[in-house]
């Protein structure tokens, strides 16, 4: 991969089922959701994304990404409706040569766990041959026993058919110790089912986070601020650098999940 463009060769010989599940709220699912999605296109990959967040579609927000919006309320009633992530697993199904990125909400958390153990979906999705990727985020401070906790259950619930894929994410402050949530109980005993960790990297200064915070503000991906003729020419450069420092992490982490452990796992 070139330090200051993404490869245009398909990276990965298999397809997965990215699902972005965090109980908790406000700790960076969308934003997982979008790196991962931005990743996966500049790198030549199919990806199809989905917001099912049926209260913040940050993701369905940013044109450039595609996402396609499901909505899972019942018409007139603030209730979701479980059934209709049928039409989901059935488009997955019926497209293997794509990725699919699915970003969650809290609201839709609870609801689209109890579908995936009671319909059993992720084993379903392997017999079939799709591989799912359980990405979450991992924040600091005190939502970081809610996330880790949350990393717990649903290692517990579905890593005998999926891998998991935590994100040390540090925009929500940093995490004092990064290899904290390794040494973790949680961590160690569902090592064997993590094929990767990722630690988002943080910005080198005040400049980097305004560039990326103005990025999001215009619903932007990192490629539209680059390219457009309204981002400043430094700040071009500071988002040029940082996805320079983000890739690769991205490109370690699937390469292991996907071509090297991933074939592994579950075997």
């Amino acid at each position: 991969m070139s330090t200051d463009t993404v490869s245009q060769n398909k990276l990965f010989s298999k397809k997965a089922v990215h699902l972005i599940l965090q109980g908790k709220g406000g700790v960076g699912k969308s934003l997982v959701a979008s790196l991962l999605t931005q990743f996966l296109r500049d790198s030549g990959e199919p990806v199809s994304a989905i917001d099912t967040d049926p209260l913040n579609d940050s993701l369905s927000q940013v044109p450039s990404l595609e996402a396609i919006r499901l909505d899972l309320l019942d018409e007139g009633t603030s209730f979701i409706n479980p059934i209709k992530f049928d039409s989901l697993i059935a488009d997955i199904l019926n497209c293997p040569d794509r990725h699919f990125v699915v970003d969650n909400g809290t609201a839709s958390f609870l609801p689209l766990f109890n579908y995936l153990v009671q319909s059993e979906v992720v084993g379903y999705l392997r017999e079939n041959g799709r591989r799912v990727l359980i990405h979450m985020p991992i924040v600091a401070g005190t939502s970081y026993l809610d996330t880790v906790q949350c990393f717990d259950s649903l290692a517990t619930t579905f890593g005998e058919g999926a891998s998991l894929i935590p994100w040390l994410n540090p925009f929500f402050g940093a995490l004092k110790d990064p290899f904290a949530f390794l040494k973790s109980s949680a961590f160690l005993q569902h090592q064997p089912v993590v094929p990767a960790v990722i630690e988002i990297p943080p910005f080198r200064n005040s400049l980097f986070a305004h560039a990326f915070d103005q990025m999001l503000y215009q619903k932007q991906s990192i490629a539209d601020a680059i390219s457009s003729p309204h981002t400043q020419i430094m700040a071009k450069q500071r988002l040029t650098i940082y996805r320079r420092e983000l890739y690769p992490i991205l490109e370690a982490a699937l390469c292991c999940a996907l071509n090297v452990r991933g074939e592994a796992a579950h075997s």
